[in-house]
């Protein structure tokens, strides 16, 4: 299904339509996935105008992601001028409904055929996609176990183009197989994440996460936005508590979120591991009244009806 696109894009901080933009078949971006990428939402406010939620936190994984990768990969643009930038792309395609954006760091010209992307000029995009909530929101995932494991933390704690060439191959073999989303384990055999949501799970009314340091997880902003909403604005104050997990203990979770920016707050009814279908809590379509509990605080985050100013950006 083709995701809708709205006309005016971001050249850096140049306004220009979508489809003027351009990159060559032969750059390294496009031979070998040198770039980096973030995933930001906007939404509709409760009292007008729209909110871009932990716009500087996405910004700032960015940047880090390009300095990590590509030592020599200098960006085009500051991280202050890149948070201005998504505000005018808000503001330029007059948007009022719920939208994800990219913002994309890419060499756009044909410049080296070598696999060191240190030549050529960098460009910063910003384009914006119309995206409401996905169906899973309300239905629940079917997951699996994927046979592919996540690479060196080096490489899978950054949002690099070319990283997400087998999560995608991984997220293909779920469909295959009759299933919506791959949970991917890492070398060790341990639970790192789904394709590109963390995960957290709640077991004998304990909250748990994949231990993430040093470990092939992404840091996600979605993740750390629940743990404050968790712990500050719902009752009771809980934490997450992270752990080396098994997938043996995944599956007997009592209920299990996957978190992350485009496809927000789901939750998993039933995992296969093994060729082994494992239901998750009641394995409804249903989500948990606690699972019920973080989406709707989520969903008043999001809207600026919680406060936390200091994690949204207005427009």
């Amino acid at each position: 299904m083709k995701t809708p696109i709205f006309p005016q894009a971001l050249l850096g901080t140049g306004i220009v339509p979508f489809g003027d933009l351009k990159i060559s078949v032969a750059s390294p971006t496009s031979q070998y996935g040198h770039g980096v990428f973030e995933g930001v939402r906007a939404y509709p406010a409760s009292r007008g105008g729209m909110i871009v939620p932990a716009l500087r936190q996405h910004m700032a994984r960015m940047f880090r992601s390009a300095r990590a990768l590509f030592s020599d990969f200098a960006i085009p643009i500051t991280q202050e001028e890149a948070c201005e930038s998504v505000r005018r792309l808000v503001e330029t395609n007059d948007i009022n409904e719920p939208v994800y954006i990219r913002p994309s760091l890419l060499i756009p010209v044909a410049c080296t055929i070598h696999l060191e992307p240190v030549e050529g000029p960098k460009e910063l995009i910003f384009s914006a996609y119309a995206q409401r909530s996905s169906r899973f929101r309300r239905e629940g995932l079917s997951c699996i176990v994927s046979p592919l494991r996540k690479p060196h933390a080096r490489v899978a704690q950054h949002k690099a183009c070319g990283m997400y060439v087998y999560l995608g191959m991984a997220s293909a073999m779920a469909e295959e197989a009759g299933y919506d989303e791959s949970i991917l384990l890492d070398q060790d055999g341990l639970v790192a994440e789904g394709t590109y949501q963390n995960i957290v799970f709640e077991k004998d009314g304990v909250l748990w996460e994949p231990r993430r340091e040093g470990r092939p997880i992404m840091p996600s902003i979605t993740r750390d936005v629940v743990r404050c909403l968790i712990a500050e604005d719902m009752p009771g104050g809980r934490e997450i508590v992270p752990t080396d997990v098994t997938p043996q203990t995944m599956v007997r979770a009592d209920s299990l979120m996957l978190l992350g920016t485009a496809s927000e707050i789901c939750f998993a009814r039933k995992v296969c591991l093994d060729g082994v279908d494992y239901q998750i809590g009641s394995g409804e379509d249903t989500p948990t009244p606690f699972v019920a509990a973080v989406r709707d605080s989520y969903v008043r985050f999001v809207s600026g009806e919680l406060g936390h100013e200091d994690l949204l950006v207005r427009v």
